[in-house]
């Protein structure tokens, strides 16, 4: 038996034929969907038709690129802080970021030349800004706006 068999026999099967006229009438109800029903004798106003655009405010989408090169709206630096002291600050900077409605903000992190090791402060900015909810992308800035020790972060927007 192949596919076209298969498609025939099936085909055959599908259109069952009516026994009685209770099961044409209620076929013909079945086709109708209910909802169309509901229409017909509730139908909406025309003016609830033609408007299925909802007036929604217009937020300026901006790329990476003009936010990259775009000037920090406020700026905090960490240098001589300690870890903790770090950790407080950003926190408190970025709430107070968000709740003033700042677009992109700068944090000076420093080098970490001057410690033994690694950079302690650099490390600790990514995560609080990768674990923050209120930040969005972030990035190295220009060498004129402190390079890699500063990061840049936009804020996100609050919803409407």
């Amino acid at each position: 038996m192949d596919f076209g068999d298969i498609l025939k026999d099936w085909e055959k099967n599908g259109e069952k034929k009516p026994k009685n006229k209770k099961e044409t009438v209620r076929k013909s109800v079945k086709s109708e969907h209910p909802m169309e029903s509901l229409l017909k004798q509730y139908a909406p106003d025309q003016e609830v038709v033609g408007s299925k655009k909802e007036d929604k405010p217009q937020i300026n989408k901006v790329s990476r690129e003009k936010m990259r090169r775009r000037k920090a709206d406020s700026v905090l630096d960490l240098h001589g802080m300690t870890t903790e002291e770090a950790r407080i600050a950003l926190n408190r900077f970025i709430r107070r970021s968000y709740s003033t409605g700042a677009r992109k903000i700068l944090i000076i992190h420093g080098k970490g030349n001057h410690t033994k090791g690694e950079a302690v402060l650099k490390p600790l900015v990514r995560s609080i800004l990768e674990m923050s909810p209120y930040i969005g992308d972030t990035g190295t800035p220009e060498r004129r706006d402190g390079g890699s020790g500063a990061t840049w972060a936009v804020v996100r927007q609050r919803s409407l």
